[in-house]
């Protein structure tokens, strides 16, 4: 009979042993099976985060860079050109090829009566605005200019100003006109078809 209870006990121990092995096989498998697992996601996760980050990149670098715009210059310096102001200091004035002898201008008119130190045709042509072709110290060579482009037929006139620190300036000017637009491409034909008229532009008929 103790032999009988040997064997029983014996046979609980080697199955209890059993159980214990086959737990800490089937729990070892467990926690590697695991670590696989996990080590895949992580991996998986960190190549889906570098290539999200490699498309933004890649979507920075491509985007084209903002447009910037200047100004035209050549429009500036026209508009700068046409709205030179009538009273301006400076002017480029050509001193001609005759010495300036005259110290007070007393012009005549067409029908040849005295007007005084302002030239009478400049009053006779309307418009707001005119076309400046020219500045001389010397009213010959500006009267010269004048003369030259009636012959042409076209309405040229004197205006005699004085400016500081110049003196008595010969202005000869073309025409009056309503608007810029009409002075600017009388003066712009002006320069294409007379080969004496070197500049032009718009200035206030006063």
């Amino acid at each position: 009979m103790d032999r009988e209870k040997n064997r029983i006990n014996r046979n609980t121990v080697f199955l209890f042993f059993g159980f214990f092995i086959l737990f800490v096989l089937s729990f070892s498998l467990g926690v590697i099976v695991g670590k696989g697992l996990s080590r895949q996601e992580f991996k998986t996760a960190k190549e889906a985060s570098r290539e999200g980050y490699r498309e933004e990149v890649v979507e920075i670098v491509n985007t084209p860079a903002p447009e910037i715009f200047s100004p035209l210059k050549e429009e500036e310096e026209v508009s700068l050109k046409e709205e030179k102001p009538e009273d301006e200091a400076q002017e480029s004035v050509d001193t001609g090829l005759y010495p300036d002898t005259t110290t007070s201008f007393v012009s005549e008119s067409d029908s040849g009566e005295k007007t005084g130190k302002r030239v009478s045709t400049a009053s006779s042509f309307d418009g707001r605005y005119t076309v400046q072709i020219g500045a001389f110290k010397s009213r010959e060579q500006a009267q010269k200019l004048v003369d030259v482009l009636k012959e042409k037929g076209h309405p040229a006139f004197l205006k005699q100003v004085y400016i500081p620190d110049m003196g008595s300036v010969y202005r000869v000017r073309v025409g009056g006109f309503k608007t810029r637009e009409e002075a600017k491409t009388y003066g712009d034909n002006l320069k294409r078809k007379e080969s004496i008229v070197k500049s032009a532009f718009v200035t206030l008929n006063d």
